[in-house]
């Protein structure tokens, strides 16, 4: 009992020193933190007294700088911005981003004369343009429609783990139905041509073969929707016909007649709703039809007037003249730091 004593003992004398060391070693890591935190204040007092000692050299250097800004700013050439939203057909999205982003390359080349010959306008009118812009344009319902018309002609089992988040995510630059096509330059008239112009596709073989696919379905969808349309009105007609006669062989009291398992009034509203349905699946067809006409529909289009605001440069040139002020007022304190350093 009293070697178990023992060993307890020695035990705890020996994690003493251990205790110890941690100790003092949470107390060094302590102490650095304090001497860092207290250096980095220094160092910002004595900045602080440094600026407030040159206040007036600095005042007047944030001013010029200012000024000039203010100067350069005015003088700025004023700008038009056209954008066009537009929906592209037959997959010549990836043609259209295409043609977009080699405008803007000829512009960036200063190549105007090409950049004239691609667009049908001048190479001094081409000159005048600054810049060449497209970006998918949507909104969360845009998509969630989009989604709901996929989910929709999908097989369920196949839509288990594709959900709204995993569609948004998984679209590709060329998979948008909108885009946004932005045109800059210094000339109105020269940036609306230039917008009209770049968002024509030319029609390769793989779109025009789409696009004579699809007018033709939609021409077959017409045709069939219409012969519908002049069977249905006839089946009203000599509906409607029965309901006279019914009405007048009873002396014009107000009776049903049956059709099949319905009552003829039933029947006759039913009809109605088909026609009616029919007749805006007809319009729709038709709009489609409409839309079909052109590789790239515009959607929207309009014209802001501004100025070149890639640099502000009242804000620039009054931290660079900053800067350079605190460089001329830093001056005297290095050369007489070097005196200093000589003289030991």
């Amino acid at each position: 009992m009293d070697q178990n004593q023992q060993q307890q003992q020695e035990q705890e004398v020996d994690l003493v020193p251990v205790f110890k060391y941690l100790g003092d070693g949470v107390k060094n890591i302590f102490r650095s933190i304090g001497k860092f935190l207290g250096a980095i204040f220094h160092f910002f007092v004595l900045f602080l007294i440094f600026i407030k000692d040159n206040i007036i050299l600095l005042a007047i250097m944030i001013i010029i700088g200012a000024g000039l800004g203010y100067y350069l700013d005015s003088k700025s050439e004023e700008i038009y911005s056209a954008e066009l939203r537009v929906k592209p057909y037959f997959s010549s999205s990836s043609q259209l981003i295409a043609n977009v982003e080699l405008y803007n390359s000829l512009v960036g080349e200063e190549e105007f004369e090409k950049l004239g010959k691609e667009l049908g306008i001048s190479a001094e009118q081409a000159a005048q343009i600054k810049k060449f812009e497209i970006n998918p344009s949507y909104t969360d319902n845009e998509l969630l429609i989009e989604y709901d018309k996929i989910t929709k002609n999908t097989d369920s089992t196949a839509l288990v783990n594709y959900s709204f988040e995993g569609f948004k995510n998984s679209k590709r630059e060329i998979d948008y139905e909108y885009y946004l096509v932005d045109v800059v330059g210094t000339d109105r008239e020269t940036v609306m041509t230039a917008a009209e112009k770049a968002v024509v596709v030319r029609e390769n073989s793989a779109i025009k073969a789409e696009k004579e696919a699809r007018i033709e379905n939609v021409n077959f969808d017409i045709k069939v929707l219409r012969y519908q349309l002049t069977e249905l009105d006839s089946i009203i007609n000599s509906v409607q016909q029965a309901i006279r006669k019914e009405d007048k062989d009873d002396g014009g009291v107000n009776t049903n007649l049956y059709l099949g398992d319905q009552k003829t009034t039933t029947s006759l509203k039913d009809l109605f709703e088909q026609k009616q349905d029919i007749q805006i699946r007809l319009n729709q067809n038709r709009l489609e039809k409409k839309y079909y006409e052109n590789t790239i529909n515009i959607v929207s289009q309009f014209v802001k007037r501004g100025k070149i605001k890639d640099i502000n440069h009242k804000v620039v040139l009054a931290i660079v003249f900053f800067g350079l002020g605190l460089l001329i007022a830093l001056v005297p304190v290095l050369w007489k730091a070097l005196n200093n350093y000589q003289k030991r």
